[in-house]
């Protein structure tokens, strides 16, 4: 979530993030972002539907999804900084018709 944050504030309005807490505590989930200083935007889904629907086999994961809806990159696992970097690449290169 650190990662996510720096990258949400050095991307500013080019990049949108979005933490979704999924099949947890919504309560225990906002404590915990509180916590750690995420002041990035967090839905809930509850039930896991979002997850479900992208067919992600587990957390934490990160997806990249282009202005349309369409999913573009996608990381399964905690990331480094460096497949970050490549997820965000990959969404600018989705973006922008590359």
């Amino acid at each position: 979530m650190p990662l996510i944050e720096n990258a949400s504030k050095e991307y500013g309005d080019e990049i949108r993030f979005l933490g979704v807490v999924t099949r947890d505590d919504p309560a225990v989930a906002a404590d915990f972002a509180s916590a750690i200083g995420a002041a990035y935007p967090h839905a809930v889904d509850a039930e896991g539907t979002l997850l479900d629907s992208v067919g992600v086999p587990g957390l934490p994961v990160t997806l990249g999804i282009d202005p349309t809806g369409r999913v573009v990159a996608r990381q399964v696992g905690q990331m480094d900084e460096s497949e970050l970097s490549s997820l965000i690449a990959e969404l600018q290169r989705s973006v922008a018709g590359g």
